[in-house]
C-alpha cells in the first residue's frame, strides 16, 4: 500500500519521501481515501492531507469538476491542494483550524440543521445563477431521472417483481410527460447525496454562527430544488429537518416542485436499489408506495400537474 500511496502522493505534488504515516479512511464505492502525515521540518513536526484516489479517470473528472464549479460560483467547499488524473488532495477535517467531521448527533440539532439550510440555499440560488446563463453545462451535471429508461425500469421490475403490475407500467407510460414537466420547472445544481458522515461543521466562527458544508460531489447533479431538499430532511431529526427548511425558505420552492417529485423519485430509488447486491431498508417504503397505490395515487396527481405544466409552457411560447 505504501507504494500505491506514494505514487499517488507525487502525481499530486507531495514529496513521498516526507510521507511518515498512512491510514486508510475508506474504500467504498470503488475508490479510495487515504490520509497521509507529512514530515514538514516545522516545530510542529508534520501536517496531514486527505488524499481521494479514483480507479477510473472518470469517477475522479466528476469529483474534480464539481470542487472547481462550485468554488467559482463562491459556494463553500474544503480546500484543494492539488489534483490529478486520478486523485484529490484535499484539506484534512481532522487537523483543519476551521472545520470538524460531523457527528450522528448533529443531525438532530437545530443549530446544525439551520447551517445546512444556508448551505443549500447558497447552492440552488447560484446553481440555478449558472444555469440560466445558457453556458455549455458539464457533461457530468444529470438529472437523476436522467437513469429513468425503458431499460431501466424493465429491468428493476423484474428483478423487484412488478414487470405486470399496474402502477409500474403506468408510470412507464407516464414518464416521458413528467420528464418534460420537471425540465420545465426550475432547474439547480443538487447535491443529491446528503448524510452526515459527508457533512463539515465549522469549529469556530467570527460572527458566533455555525457554518456547515457538504463533501464528496460524485452524485453532483442538477434538478429541482425540492429534491434536493428532500433528500437533506429525510437525513435530519425533527428539529434540524425544521431548522433547515426555516433557513432555506419554503416562500424560495415552487410547490409543483414536490408533486413531479414525488412519483419520480419513488421509482428512482427503486431503480438504484435493484442494482445492489442486497435490497437495502432505505428503498422499502418506495417499494411499498408501488405495492400499496400510493404510487398510483402519485401518478395521477402528478400527471394532471404535468399537463397543465406543458400546456402553460406552450402558451407562453405561442405568446411570444
Amino acid at each position: 500500500m505504501a507504494a500505491e500511496v506514494g505514487q499517488v502522493a507525487a502525481e499530486l505534488g507531495l514529496n513521498p519521501g516526507l510521507i511518515t504515516e498512512v491510514a486508510v479512511l475508506s474504500t467504498r464505492h470503488g475508490h479510495r481515501i487515504w490520509r497521509v502525515h507529512i514530515h514538514t521540518g516545522r516545530s510542529t513536526g508534520k501536517s496531514s492531507f486527505v488524499i481521494k484516489w479514483f480507479p477510473e479517470i472518470s469517477g475522479a473528472a466528476v469529483e474534480i469538476g464539481a470542487y472547481r464549479l462550485l468554488q467559482e460560483l463562491d459556494v463553500p467547499t474544503l480546500a484543494v491542494y492539488g489534483t490529478s488524473d486520478h486523485a484529490l488532495l484535499l484539506e484534512d477535517l481532522a487537523a483543519s483550524e476551521r472545520w470538524r467531521a460531523a457527528e450522528a448527533a448533529d443531525a438532530e440539532e437545530a443549530v446544525v440543521g439551520e447551517a445546512i439550510g444556508r448551505w443549500y440555499k447558497l447552492l440552488h440560488q447560484r446553481g440555478s445563477a449558472f444555469l440560466e446563463q445558457g453556458l455549455l453545462r458539464p457533461s457530468f451535471l444529470r438529472r437523476e431521472s436522467d437513469a429513468l429508461d425503458e431499460r431501466s425500469l424493465a429491468e428493476t421490475a423484474f428483478i423487484l417483481g412488478l414487470s405486470d403490475h399496474p402502477h409500474w407500467q403506468a408510470f412507464m407510460e407516464a414518464l416521458p410527460l413528467l420528464k418534460q414537466a420537471e425540465a420545465a420547472l426550475r432547474t439547480t445544481l443538487c447535491y443529491n447525496d446528503f448524510h452526515w458522515t459527508n457533512l463539515a461543521l465549522s469549529r469556530k466562527a467570527a460572527d458566533g454562527r455555525l457554518e456547515a458544508l457538504v463533501y464528496d460531489y460524485h452524485l453532483i447533479g442538477i434538478g429541482l430544488p425540492y429534491s434536493d431538499c428532500r433528500n437533506v430532511t429525510g437525513s435530519l431529526g425533527p428539529r434540524a429537518a425544521a431548522a433547515f427548511m426555516a433557513a432555506y425558505g419554503t416562500a424560495d420552492l415552487d410547490p409543483r416542485e414536490e408533486v413531479i417529485d414525488r412519483p419520480l423519485s419513488t421509482v428512482y430509488s427503486l431503480v438504484v436499489a435493484a442494482r445492489l447486491p442486497r435490497f437495502p431498508a432505505w428503498a422499502q417504503e418506495s417499494l411499498e408506495a408501488v405495492t400499496s397505490g400510493r404510487l398510483g395515487q402519485a401518478l395521477e396527481e402528478a400527471v394532471l400537474l404535468a399537463e397543465e405544466i406543458i400546456k402553460g409552457r406552450s402558451e407562453l411560447v405561442a405568446g411570444n
